[in-house]
């Protein structure tokens, strides 16, 4: 299935879910802040959130520094 993933288009299997994802693009136990078609997904519940197809996904990742 395709998403689209912070404008960029992605080839995912069917079924796969935000926590699947994440892992996927390699973004290990980064901090995060995940949107799913303009809402906010709870980080407990990454595994629980399913992909559909066409769906946008915006990922923030958040860094620290000074």
């Amino acid at each position: 299935m395709q998403v689209t993933v912070n404008g960029r288009n992605e080839e995912l299997p069917a079924g796969s879910s935000v926590g699947a994802l994440v892992e996927r693009l390699g973004f290990g136990k980064a901090r995060l802040a995940i949107e799913l078609n303009k809402r906010i997904v709870e980080h407990g519940r990454w595994d629980a959130a399913l992909l559909e197809e066409a769906d946008n996904v915006e990922i923030v990742e958040f860094i620290g520094g000074g």
